[in-house]
């Protein structure tokens, strides 16, 4: 079971994705991108499935989309993919809506 803590940091690493990725809208960044120098660097104690979790909780929640695959390769994991944020996502990120497990700061 994770702790209050944990429940937290995991709200505030989704708003930091989400923010990221509205300033780099509509270009988006490669999930690879994402875990290795947008939450690495952020929260450096973050395993890359649990990273990689978050996004896959954003794209279901339609905060997210994935717009193209990297390289010449089928874009197997989601690390090879190419996201960028919806309006719905774009929304969270500035504060005009919100979520309970999304934490923008």
């Amino acid at each position: 079971m994770s702790s209050e803590r944990e429940r937290f940091e995991a709200r505030q690493i989704r708003g930091l994705i989400l923010s990221t990725l509205k300033d780099y809208y509509p270009n988006g960044l490669s999930g690879a991108t994402i875990v290795k120098q947008v939450v690495r660097p952020v929260f450096p104690a973050t395993d890359q499935r649990d990273a990689v979790a978050f996004l896959i909780m954003l794209k279901d929640a339609g905060y997210v989309e994935s717009i193209k695959e990297l390289g010449i390769r089928k874009a197997d994991s989601l690390l090879d993919q190419h996201f960028r944020s919806t309006p719905k996502g774009i929304e969270i990120a500035e504060g005009t809506s919100s979520d309970p497990s999304i934490v923008v700061e």
